[in-house]
């Protein structure tokens, strides 16, 4: 049987990593912004919600028409069964491998000293089945026994419509403060997942964290500023390099710490 480590071994030939805060990053997602602005566009406009994710945190760019993105598109919408199952079972496995090791960081950046809920950011398109769910409670470890399917899109808007709106999506389940980790698959406007964080909150969750698989990344913006920008942060990202040991939300004093626990899920059996 193979591995969480033999599964991922093969994206780490093409993951890359996101920034963590500085100078050219948005403080909410990580995308690349002007210097000196401490956000996005986007970001600036979901602060109408009445609530927000307390921290939001990608695990890698999915740069426009490269294997990441190619993947996190695929396992939904290949017209193979085959080549969808596959790219389910390689997806889950970065997550496990990754939470394995940073779930810890994900924690300590919103105060809370455990995730007891994990839910998912549904699909606004009507998908009968969106393969996220499956994933969470079938493929990764970490994130079978506490997943709750809590949320539902409302049908009034329209499936393409990603504007942050508080009752995007609905819930029948009423939350006592827990804490939730809420897991999209890819980050692009952030309207969506800012919607489901909000919907969470007004039900009652305490603290609600983002974790997005793919931060959606175009290294080609129209004006010459914002392209001088993005290529800045995406040589700057390349130039990191991936590594297991390191996330946007933790420093190199954790790395040993973060490397100790990697070898425990890369070891484990993934099915």
């Amino acid at each position: 049987m193979a591995t969480v480590a033999d599964v991922t071994a093969r994206y780490e030939n093409f993951l890359i990593p996101v920034l963590s805060s500085r100078d050219g990053v948005c403080a909410t997602c990580k995308r690349s912004v002007l210097s000196g602005w401490s956000g996005c566009y986007q970001c600036g406009r979901h602060q109408a919600l009445p609530h927000r994710a307390d921290v939001v945190v990608p695990i890698a760019l999915a740069v426009e028409h490269e294997q990441w993105t190619h993947e996190l598109s695929g396992y939904k919408n290949s017209s193979s069964l085959d080549a969808r199952r596959s790219m389910a079972i390689g997806i889950g496995a970065v997550l496990w491998r990754w939470l394995d090791a940073h779930e810890t960081c994900v924690q300590d950046a919103v105060g809370s000293s455990d995730f007891p809920i994990v839910t998912a950011v549904p699909s606004t398109r009507g998908r009968a089945q969106h393969p996220l769910p499956h994933l969470l409670t079938e493929i990764v470890k970490p994130t079978a026994d506490r997943y709750a399917d809590l949320l539902r899109a409302n049908t009034s808007y329209s499936p393409g419509s990603r504007d942050a709106r508080p009752d995007r999506y609905l819930t029948d389940t009423r939350l006592h403060g827990e804490s939730v980790l809420l897991i999209d698959d890819q980050w692009t406007s952030g309207g969506h997942a800012q919607s489901a964080a909000c919907a969470l909150k007004l039900a009652g969750a305490g603290q609600v964290a983002v974790v997005a698989l793919g931060r959606r990344f175009d290294r080609y913006p129209d004006r010459d500023d914002y392209r001088a920008a993005a290529e800045a942060y995406y040589r700057a990202a390349k130039a990191q390099g991936w590594s297991w040991t390191a996330c946007c939300m933790c420093d190199q004093a954790r790395a040993d710490l973060a490397s100790s626990r990697h070898r425990t899920a890369a070891e484990s059996v993934i099915r």
